[in-house]
């Protein structure tokens, strides 16, 4: 059996792997959007029957928790597609 050996430079790599993880950022994007929204929908209700000004509530302890906790997890998501198709393109 012979093995075939193919001349792909690194930047052509890195940009394949950049391509395909935008298939793959966008399903998994939309896939936590719903889950987060379907998992707080009751803290939502709950707000919504409280009476309370829209400022108020981002100003709440819980809330801010809940948009830092989100903006790190998207920041974590963001760079693992660039950062894994950087590390598979030097690597190979």
């Amino acid at each position: 059996m012979e093995i075939i050996k193919l001349s792909v430079s690194p930047l052509s790599l890195f940009a394949s792997g950049l391509n395909v993880g935008k298939d793959i950022m966008g399903t998994m994007a939309n896939t936590l959007i719903l889950a987060y929204a379907g998992a707080s929908l009751p803290l939502f209700l709950l707000f919504g029957q409280m009476d309370l000004s829209f400022t108020h509530v981002l100003n709440t302890e819980l809330i801010a928790e809940e948009v830092v906790r989100s903006l790190c997890g998207s920041i974590g998501l963001i760079l693992t597609i660039p950062l894994t198709s950087l590390m598979a393109s030097i690597k190979a």
